[in-house]
């Protein structure tokens, strides 16, 4: 989802501690010495040999980094993406599209396809393409966000996107893309941000930017989304600079295909791409 971002630092509330992957699944062994039956866990694993539902920080996008969502159908994909906090209305508008683009619409239409969460720069470069620009710079920004902490432990929605446009103007010479720009309400309702006070915890946007699942947790809908919104355009400081056009001038096809997704996302999606694939 580049929509996740340039720099990435794109969404959840992973299993707790000592929980199941939703990958997990049982499998019947008998034993010869025995002969008796036995229940061993079998864990499915992504492409990085980590298993489903635990933090992969060899992901690019830092919302699928923490949750790594199950990639072999959309059905999956979304059941995931869903526990790790944002909303199934938000992932059809976004991720199934992305897919579209990414695989063709015969996969992502006939075969329910989920997204390949390793492979995230193939699609719209400047739009939906990941390169992970802030990650060789996270120090950096981290240590802007350290200074614009409040006493109470918060730093607000407007520090995280400072923290962005630092990593995008001043790392590398870029205007903040449209992907990383949306992806902020991302990032502050993730780590449990307030939407009323724009406030959140520090403590849980470092966390979330390492790669790890935040302390405090947010649920990501589109009220909420909205509302982040809202204060950032708003905001004088603000400036959204944007290269949507222009990318996706030089990605027509890619750019066709996310559109037939949205297009198909209310009608099509329900009927012929949520019944496939195992839950």
């Amino acid at each position: 989802m580049y929509f996740l971002s340039h720099p990435s630092i794109t969404l959840f509330s992973v299993l707790s501690a000592g929980s199941l992957s939703p990958s997990a699944s049982f499998a019947t062994v008998t034993s010869p010495a025995r002969s008796k039956t036995c229940t061993a866990l079998s864990v499915e694993k992504n492409a990085n040999g980590v298993p489903f539902g635990e933090p992969d920080k060899e992901i690019t996008c830092a919302f699928f980094r923490v949750i790594n969502p199950r990639t072999d159908s959309y059905k999956n994909f979304r059941e995931d993406v869903d526990k790790g906090g944002l909303d199934p209305d938000l992932i059809d508008k976004f991720g199934w599209p992305a897919i579209n683009v990414q695989k063709g619409n015969w996969a992502a239409l006939g075969m329910g396809a989920g997204l390949d969460t390793n492979d995230l720069k193939g699609l719209i470069d400047g739009f939906l393409s990941h390169q992970d620009l802030y990650w060789p710079h996270k120090e950096d920004m981290i240590e802007l966000l350290k200074k614009r902490e409040a006493a109470d432990g918060t730093i607000t929605v407007l520090d995280i996107h400072d923290g962005k446009n630092f990593v995008a103007t001043d790392k590398h010479d870029m205007d903040l893309t449209t992907g990383s720009f949306l992806e902020i309400p991302l990032v502050f309702l993730k780590c449990g941000g307030d939407p009323d006070t724009g406030k959140v915890l520090l403590k849980s946007v470092l966390e979330f930017y390492n790669g790890d699942p935040p302390s405090s947790s947010g649920r990501i809908d589109k009220a909420g989304v909205d509302k982040v919104m809202e204060m950032l355009t708003e905001n004088e400081k603000v400036v959204s600079k944007t290269r949507t056009l222009k990318a996706m001038a030089k990605s027509p096809v890619q750019t066709l295909r996310f559109f037939k997704g949205v297009l198909f996302t209310k009608n099509l999606l329900p009927k012929f791409v949520l019944g496939k694939g195992e839950k």
